[in-house]
Formats: structure tokens, C-alpha cells, sequence
């Protein structure tokens, strides 16, 4: 067993965030959606996450291995009834090899929560994350996304 649990958000959990942030940027970039060119976009962001999950918008939890934090889940979009919801993981590079394990493990988390349905949106290029979500059983729909720029 692979010993994976999330925990909420904590005091001594900044170094580890700040941490992984300075090693994997890129990695922070496509779990956040946006670029997040220095520490201060990047904390801006998180703090976001966490004032929306002090109002119920949102879900973070701190993914741990062995009780050794090793990534978070966030969950987004949460709708009005908090019955789905769009998941966000990100795990360190050095523990990537767990990523199924927690991504099963941040789905139980928002089963207990309540929630029924979990709906991942990921770039088409992101070959990993496609990857990861397939292994875990998520399905294309069929619907398409349409985007406008307005000029």
C-alpha cells in the first residue's frame, strides 16, 4: 500500500509549497491555469485557493506519503449543491510515481465530502495529466469548448 492521505492546509505547510514552487514551476503553472512568473503571483494565487476555501468555493488538501507532504488536491468550481467539482493535483517531481495513488486518494476525499461527480479539464498538450486521468477512469464527454477572444 502506497500510504497516501490528505490532510487540510496547515501552519508549517508554506515551506513545503514555496519549496515546490521553486523547483517546478512550470508544474505549479499547469495546476493553477495561469502563469505564475515569481513567488509573489504565486502566493497571490494560493491565497486565492484559500480564501475561497474559507467560503466553501473551494476544497485544498495537503497529500501526504509516510506523513511527508508530497503534493496537494484542490478542488474548484464547486457547484451550489457541492456535488461536483474540478480537481486539481499536483505532486512533486521526486514522488510523481504516486500520482495515481493520490489521485484515488484525493477522489475518496471528495466521495466523503459529498461529492458525485469530478470534472477534469486538462490542455491538450499536458500528455502526463491525460494520461493519469485515463488510468483513473475519467472519459472524454462530448462536448466541445469554445473560446472567443474579444477585440
Amino acid at each position: 500500500m502506497d500510504e497516501i492521505d490528505l490532510r487540510p492546509f496547515g501552519p508549517n505547510d508554506p515551506a513545503s509549497l514555496v519549496e515546490w514552487y521553486e523547483n517546478d514551476k512550470d508544474g505549479f503553472e499547469r495546476v493553477f491555469g495561469i502563469e505564475l512568473p515569481n513567488e509573489l503571483a504565486y502566493t497571490l494565487a494560493l491565497n486565492m485557493i484559500l480564501q475561497d476555501t474559507q467560503s466553501g468555493r473551494a476544497v485544498f488538501r495537503i497529500i501526504e506519503r509516510k506523513s511527508e507532504p508530497i503534493g496537494y488536491a484542490i478542488m474548484t468550481d464547486i457547484n451550489r449543491e457541492r456535488r461536483a467539482g474540478r480537481p486539481h493535483i499536483y505532486i512533486a517531481p521526486a514522488h510523481r510515481r504516486y500520482s495515481i495513488a493520490a489521485t484515488r486518494a484525493a477522489e475518496a476525499e471528495a466521495k466523503r465530502l459529498g461529492f458525485t461527480s469530478l470534472i477534469a479539464t486538462v490542455r491538450y498538450g499536458n500528455r502526463r495529466a491525460l494520461a493519469l486521468l485515463r488510468r483513473c477512469h475519467y472519459q472524454t464527454v462530448p462536448q466541445m469548448l469554445l473560446q472567443k477572444e474579444l477585440t
